[in-house]
């Protein structure tokens, strides 16, 4: 159980709905821990651009990144 509360989109202010919007738009979901940073839309903005960057097919291809998340969650030994 986390400490904070995630903030779901129909709590959210209108600054942080139109970034869930955007999000939604190009990923299709907003994920769990994107409504935990939603309590800093600094923080927010700055992961959803970190993350735009790092799934960019211009830098990996899918597959790759498949892979690297993949290797990432093996090694950390995460289970979500």
């Amino acid at each position: 159980m986390s400490y904070l509360k995630q903030i779901e989109p129909d709590e959210a202010s209108p600054d942080i709905l139109r970034m869930y919007r955007g999000i939604e738009k190009q990923r299709g979901l907003i994920f769990n821990n994107w409504k935990l940073l939603a309590h800093s839309p600094h923080t927010l903005r700055g992961y959803s651009q970190m993350i735009g960057q790092v799934v960019n097919p211009t830098y990996l291809s899918k597959r790759t990144l498949e892979l690297t998340i993949l290797k990432t969650t093996l090694l950390n030994e995460c289970l979500y």
